[in-house]
């Protein structure tokens, strides 16, 4: 089981119920290339008391990752940033009653964060955004791919889930990304270091 996550409360939700927490959207956990751990430190300290609805504790926080890797840095900035872009004008567009002070209670935090980050993308180029750290954004070279991955990773993010195919990417592309993250990137990742209270950062167990 999983609970997709747009507001920081719910992640105490999926800790109570011992269930993996999927943060979709984290402008707080991912800025200026650095990743904070205020959100899963959240989590791990409450998944301690888990009720499990489950026959195992699922210790596992899994962020929503917006991603390209390409051989060359301006490559993929090119390929990927218009569409980050369309996707923040969509959905800004969809939710723009709830911008607007109206949302429910459950998703203002969501709506906050989200509107500023908007903001952001219309007073600045968007590849700008994206290098000093959009969101959950993986855009770039395999170098710079990797360092992104391994902050997630030492902040205690278990899990990325890599989101590629946005509006105009091109097939070729994904299917190159994916080829770049599996040989390029993801072997050198190395094992996070020590997180919340000297724990290693991934420590979901089954019982």
């Amino acid at each position: 089981l999983m609970i997709s996550s747009a507001a920081n409360r719910f992640l105490g939700i999926a800790a109570s119920l011992s269930v993996q927490a999927f943060f979709h959207f984290a402008p707080g956990l991912v800025f200026g290339g650095q990743v904070t751990s205020e959100y899963i430190d959240a989590y791990r300290r409450d998944i301690k008391n888990a009720t499990p609805v489950g026959k195992f504790v699922n210790n596992k926080f899994a962020l929503w990752v917006t991603a390209m890797c390409a051989e060359d840095e301006e490559e993929a900035l090119n390929i990927q940033c218009p569409n980050v872009k369309t996707y923040l004008e969509h959905s800004h567009a969809l939710h723009a009653p709830w911008l607007n002070g109206n949302a429910p209670h459950s998703y203002q935090w969501h709506y906050e964060h989200f509107g500023q980050l908007y903001e952001q993308v219309k007073s600045v180029d968007i590849k700008e955004v994206i290098k000093v750290g959009l969101g959950s954004a993986c855009i770039g070279s395999p170098e710079t791919c990797l360092k992104i991955l391994q902050r997630m990773s030492d902040a205690g993010v278990d899990e990325a889930l890599f989101f590629m195919q946005s509006f105009t990417t091109p097939h070729k592309a994904i299917m190159r990304s994916i080829e770049l993250f599996a040989k390029e990137v993801r072997p050198r990742i190395k094992p996070p270091k020590q997180a919340v209270g000297g724990q290693p950062a991934s420590h979901g167990h089954h019982g």
